[in-house]
């Protein structure tokens, strides 16, 4: 039981909250609200996100509700957050409307209809309409869940859960929902389908587009409910994004996996911020997903304490492996005699639903048929508490400088009736905690930044959701994608044929690399590589080099265009030392200014091939500049470019830094010092400097 990371103070690198009238200004973001307490425009760096004024429709016992007649007034105002609440009153009901604005940007609300001296009351409709203007509206990403124990979701609903809104898109019930372009976004939230009396399958929300703006739309009521003696309660939250205010010393982190060879040399670790995630090898065997590296009383120092003292003494900072909604069945005392009934999804630990993972049964010296695993869940102030504490006397020791958290989504979702939802889950309905793991982020980013500013919070997930991202330094994504690499195909058949795991990265289309991993969500998403997996095809992919140096194209064609980050695992390591080496002397772009293909294109005279995609980084203190050139589609393009003015820099000379190994230097050259002329198949790329001399 304790208090550590709760706190009304607003963290860095946020601002208190400002209200001034009927607006709410934060780090980077206005909201205007209606009198009622909707939102009536929420601006985003000036740019308004909303075509026109939201709408709540409800219609109750037959007529239309005035909602914008509600009146709201403060009800509590601290520097992290302005509560507003209202209510109206009718003959027969009473709606009471409360809104929580955030220090990041998260609109919370809670609507609440009871009947008014026990009369006969039927929510005959209600309905949520926000339409989002057409050019912030350019795709869609969708919260599913992912089996981490067999790391593998769905394929056809994974690639369906992100896409480019060109046509009408009806879905059914899912918490999250976010809506945006590669500068911004909007994402719904809604933690469970309790309150959604529409059970209609792939009709609860909607995406419209329309000329001017897309309708996201969220049908909760579409007949009518009639309500007794009890009230009626729907909870929803709006997070818009960028989900934190940029931060210049977040271009220097890097994840690494602190037991593997990395690829970073002593003056690396000088000008990063390198991050070592040490795995369960290097930890004590009872502490596998916890950061207790302390023995108790009486027993010897284990190895790991070595480990980490050599990994931080070359300049490393020191992340150990832990899991957010898994625990291991053993824990450091007698947690689970006393809390099993508040952290549990399930009433045992024996249950079903939890993992047999023998791996994590050897290193807990348990006997293989045993539940390894189990699942947990937030939503009870102790587990925080117990979480908190723990990382907090890690990082005291000066030995850890981060949390990793692995199976960070809830996929068990909790069916002990005693737990909020539990019986609402347990009858088939669906909860998912996310503002319990916000609550928990939030605090473990404030107590042990206090303690270590550089302290970093990373997340491994299959999809993030925006909402609890704000707080985390780097989210590890991708390893969901090895489903669209492995197709139908069984593990026996990865692991035996090359043709049967294809890890080929323009297989994945072009939304995906711009929805969750690109700029609109404001995440630093760092890509996890699948090409050489050892669970998968690592010996059979061995014996085919080519194929991995070309995979390993396909990845960097997208993510250097793109400016993604990526986990220097997995992948062709030649390959990627040469493109490093590109970075290292473009000082690892820490202080680069990056331009996207959609905002680069005035910089060239002339079109450029739709197969082909244009970036480029500038640095305000250098004439200098790093242009990629990458064709993202399956047809060769042949291109002349001649870049005029990159943002302040004046493109004087050229020359040719890196070419992808699948294509032929000689297909990409400079002509007279100042042109490009280039030949790119599917899935190549070149990397040129601009003024190399003042570079």
């Amino acid at each position: 039981n304790n208090d550590l990371g709760i706190t009304d103070a607003v963290p860095e690198p946020w601002a208190p909250v400002e209200l001034a009238g009927n607006r709410i200004r934060l780090a980077g973001k206005v909201y205007e609200l209606q009198q009622s307490g909707f939102p009536a425009q929420v601006s985003l760096s000036g740019c308004g996100v909303f075509a026109v004024t939201p709408e709540i429709a409800l219609q109750i016992n037959g007529r239309k509700v005035a909602f914008r007649d509600i009146k709201t007034e403060v009800a509590e105002r601290k520097a992290s957050a302005v509560v507003l609440s209202g209510a109206h009153s009718d003959r027969d009901y009473v709606v009471r409307f409360t809104v929580t604005i955030e220090f990041d940007g998260l609109y919370r609300a809670r609507l609440d209809i009871s009947p008014n001296g026990g009369k006969p009351v039927s929510i005959d409709r209600f309905q949520l309409v926000f339409p989002i203007r057409r050019e912030l509206a350019s795709y869609y990403s969708r919260f599913i869940a992912y089996d981490f124990d067999a790391m593998r979701a769905d394929r056809s609903d994974l690639l369906a859960s992100y896409g480019r809104i060109e046509s009408p898109l009806s879905l059914s019930f899912v918490p999250t929902l976010w809506v945006g372009n590669d500068k911004m976004g909007l994402e719904w939230v809604c933690e469970s389908d309790i309150a959604w009396q529409n059970k209609e399958p792939g009709t609860q929300l909607q995406l419209q587009p329309q000329q001017d703006r897309v309708l996201l739309t969220a049908n909760v009521i579409d007949r009518p409910l009639p309500l007794q003696e009890t009230a009626y309660t729907f909870e929803f939250a709006l997070f818009s994004t960028p989900a934190r205010p940029p931060v210049v010393a977040e271009r220097k982190a890097r994840l690494v996996s602190a037991h593997l060879d990395d690829c970073f040399t002593e003056e690396d670790y000088r000008l990063l911020d390198i991050y070592g995630i040490g795995w369960h090898r290097q930890v004590p065997k009872k502490h596998v997903m916890l950061p207790v590296f302390t023995p108790p009383d009486g027993v010897p120092p284990e190895p790991s304490s070595q480990f980490i003292n050599a990994y931080t003494a070359k300049g490393g900072k020191f992340i150990p492996y832990g899991a957010l909604y898994a625990f291991p069945r053993v824990l450091p005392g007698d947690e689970w005699e006393h809390y099993r009934k508040h952290w549990l999804t399930r009433e045992s630990l024996d249950a079903p639903a939890f993992s047999k993972n023998k791996t994590w049964a050897k290193l807990q010296g348990l006997e293989p048929s045993t539940n390894s695993l189990v699942y947990v869940t937030y939503t009870h102030k102790s587990i925080r508490d117990f979480l908190v504490y723990h990382y907090v006397q890690a990082v005291k020791t000066g030995k850890v400088h981060g949390i990793y958290l692995d199976v960070s989504s809830p996929n068990i979702l909790s069916t002990v009736p005693s737990q909020p939802y539990g019986a609402h889950v347990k009858a088939g309905g669906l909860y998912y905690p996310f503002f319990a793991q916000r609550q928990l982020l939030k605090r473990l980013y404030i107590a042990c930044r206090e303690i270590d500013p550089s302290f970093m919070i990373t997340q491994h997930t299959s999809k993030i959701a925006s909402v609890v991202a704000g707080f985390t330094g780097i989210v590890a994504g991708g390893e969901s994608l090895n489903v669209v690499f492995r197709g139908k195909s069984s593990l026996k058949q990865c692991q035996t044929d090359i043709n049967a795991y294809v890890p080929d990265y323009g297989r994945v289309p072009e939304y995906v690399y711009l929805s969750e991993f690109g700029k609109g969500r404001g995440i630093n998403m760092e890509l996890l590589p699948q090409i050489h997996h050892g669970l998968f095809n690592k010996d059979v992919m061995a014996a085919h080099p080519a194929l991995r140096e070309r995979y390993t194209d396909s990845l960097l064609s997208r993510t250097l265009v793109y400016d993604i980050k990526l986990w220097p695992a997995y992948m062709d390591q030649e390959i990627l030392h040469d493109v490093l080496a590109v970075k290292r002397q473009f000082g690892w772009l820490v202080d680069a200014q990056y331009v996207s293909p959609a905002d680069s294109s005035g910089a060239f005279s002339g079109s450029i091939d739709p197969a082909l995609r244009v970036a480029y980084y500038t640095r305000s203190t250098r004439n200098d500049a790093l242009l990629v050139v990458s064709n993202v589609a399956g047809q060769t393009a042949h291109q002349t470019l001649r870049p005029a003015h990159l943002g302040n820099v004046v493109a004087k000379t050229l020359s040719v830094a890196y070419v992808s190994t699948s294509s032929d230097e000689n297909l990409v050259r400079i002509v007279d010092g100042t042109t490009i002329d280039a030949a790119l198949g599917p899935g190549q790329y070149a990397v040129v400097v601009v003024n190399p001399r003042e570079h």
